[in-house]
């Protein structure tokens, strides 16, 4: 898939991606699915998705649960450790923490900016 773009941002263009990737796969390894946006980008502009009619959600909902989901990725791309996830999302270590207490993820016990593991518990 990687192939067959045509890369009209060049090597800049490749570069942001891999470090977008990075971010936002969690895991070790990136699959053709988390590059599947490539074909709906037209001349490397992204194309907004098709609205979904089957689910609505008020846009506060969907902006939180994005979010939520945005964090989780940041801290699996950082193996949990929550000082790097807060430098790679730009927001400072506190204000993660609170943003993690308000979605309801945990970091494990004794884990405080080190490498480790999150838990996540339903609000």
């Amino acid at each position: 898939m990687l192939q067959r773009y045509s890369w009209p941002g060049n090597v800049r263009e490749l570069r942001n991606l891999v470090e977008r990737l990075m971010i936002m796969v969690p895991g070790d390894r990136v699959t053709e699915r988390d590059v599947t946006f490539l074909d709906s980008e037209v001349g490397g502009v992204p194309q907004p998705p098709a609205p979904d009619t089957t689910t609505t959600m008020p846009l506060l909902a969907a902006r939180d649960q994005f979010e939520r989901d945005y964090i989780l990725r940041a801290l699996a791309a950082q193996h949990g450790n929550i000082s790097r996830t807060s430098d790679v999302l730009g927001v400072e270590r506190s204000n993660l923490y609170r943003k993690m207490r308000g979605f309801g993820i945990i970091p494990r016990a004794g884990e405080s900016g080190r490498s480790g593991e999150v838990e996540e518990v339903e609000k």
